[in-house]
């Protein structure tokens, strides 16, 4: 049966693992007009008692910095055994701490170059095209775009209320990233069953993120068919293919991606049944609504439930109409995504393509404090 165990505050430091400690140093060149020139960061990264993953997390620290046009970036990281307990990857996998510290230098140069942050960030993101600090062209960015939103979400622009004896109210917003991992791989089977229904088999994990809402739809679009006519199976081994693992931002880009496939592929099988049925080739076939029709011609329709009908010759020349398919018994497409990443130049930590992806968000908040007792109460986020 199930079972649940619950940590105290202690043995949850004890006995799981923790984020990594960072002490982290910055240094920026800044022109007079907000353009950033130059960034070095010194790191230096408590392990606690083992490294586990330590090393590639202070490796991958260096991602965040893909937001930023930076012409010179220096990234020094160490990590530190230290007398504490295990230390491991948690969410962001070395970014988050290093955007925690750069978001607020991000500040402190606006500050003094009595410049706004929303533009002084807004002239240093990176844009479409361009190559970031590790050697990757920029796809498909959304940073600026996320700015402009959040700033208008939060007012912006709009003074906040005035002190009120020892409260004060103000606004700030931060940039960040998260990169996806490559060479890892997904495995998907996709299976049309008698009825018209679509069966996915996945092997990711869905722990509340969402992600079997989303394969939900890829599969439900692929086929032209509602979302109640898509099954999922996932989460045991001996049904569903191989999962690299729900982790660094990269199951719906790589099941999804392997899903996708998969259905071209048992949509390949499905046309080759249905083409000489309807006198016509593979390629002019497609689906929708439960049905194969010919490309143009929707009265051409053949229900995907017929394409399971045989015709099978039975004693004294009669024909038996058999519920299975001439060849294979099942249609299953199955396909496998794999994101191979390019080679990294170790003295530069430089590649054509060392992730697969990033994506972008940025966080706006408008808060009061008191300023006495540096109590901070959240008013809008």
């Amino acid at each position: 049966k199930p079972v649940k165990i619950v940590y105290t505050r202690e043995e949850c430091f004890i006995d799981g693992l923790n984020r990594l400690p960072k002490i982290i140093y910055i240094k920026d060149g800044v022109k007079k007009d907000g353009t950033i020139l130059a960034r070095e960061m010194k790191v230096i990264v408590n392990t606690g008692g083992y490294t586990d993953t330590a090393p590639l997390t202070i490796r991958n620290g260096a991602f965040h910095a893909s937001q930023y046009r930076l012409p010179n970036f220096k990234w020094d990281a160490y990590g530190v055994y230290t007398n504490e307990p295990g230390c491991g990857p948690l969410r962001g996998f070395g970014s988050a701490e290093a955007l925690w510290a750069t978001e607020q230098q991000m500040d402190v140069i606006a500050e003094k170059l009595r410049m706004d942050p929303l533009e002084f960030r807004l002239k240093n993101t990176i844009d479409e095209g361009e190559r970031d600090v590790r050697g990757g062209i920029v796809h498909s960015i959304g940073a600026k775009e996320c700015l402009n939103k959040v700033a208008e979400w939060i007012e912006w622009g709009k003074p906040s209320e005035a002190p009120l004896g020892n409260i004060r109210i103000g606004k700030g917003l931060a940039l960040g990233n998260k990169y996806t991992m490559a060479d890892t791989a997904s495995a998907v089977v996709v299976k049309v069953c008698i009825d018209g229904t679509i069966e996915v088999r996945h092997g990711a994990d869905e722990c509340g993120q969402g992600c079997n809402t989303v394969f939900t739809q890829i599969a439900a679009e692929a086929f032209g068919v509602p979302m109640e006519r898509i099954k999922l199976v996932w989460g045991d081994t001996a049904r569903v293919p191989y999962d690299f693992g729900s982790a660094s931002s990269r199951s719906t880009l790589y099941i999804g991606k392997a899903i996708l496939l998969a259905c071209q592929d048992a949509m390949r099988q499905m046309f080759e049944i249905a083409a000489p049925r309807r006198g016509t080739i593979p390629e002019n076939l497609e689906t929708s609504a439960g049905k194969v029709f010919v490309k143009n011609s929707p009265e051409k329709a053949i229900e995907i439930a017929d394409l399971f009908l045989s015709a099978l010759p039975e004693a004294r020349g009669a024909l038996k109409i058999s519920e299975c398919l001439n060849e294979g018994g099942e249609i299953l497409g199955k396909a496998t995504f794999w994101g191979h990443p390019s080679k990294e130049d170790p003295e530069t930590g430089q590649g054509e393509r060392l992730v697969i992806s990033y994506c972008y968000g940025v966080q706006g908040v408008e808060v009061a404090v008191d300023i006495e007792t540096g109590l901070v109460k959240v008013l809008r986020f």
